[in-house]
């Protein structure tokens, strides 16, 4: 009984180390598929369309990072449900 006992806790043990390391594997393939196919695919549709998302660069002459955006009066419609 002893022998059984011990052979059956280490199929657990064994059977657990292996299931987390196929989930290891899984994961990454996963989440670089999401990777490759989410974000590759937004930012070539970006750069087809000349969508620049973070603008890095600063003018010689301005003492900011800041862009004046200019204010303008909206209809009452475009300001319900913005979000």
């Amino acid at each position: 009984m002893g022998k059984a006992k011990e052979f059956l806790l280490g199929m657990k043990e064994g059977g657990s180390d292996f299931g987390f390391g196929v989930s290891g594997v899984v994961n990454f393939i996963l989440l670089s598929f999401v990777y490759v196919f989410g974000v590759g695919l937004t930012s070539a549709a970006a750069r087809l369309k000349g969508k620049h998302f973070l603008s890095m660069g600063i003018d010689k002459g301005a003492e900011t990072y800041f862009v004046n955006e200019p204010i303008k009066k909206k209809d009452k419609e475009e300001y319900f449900r913005q979000f």
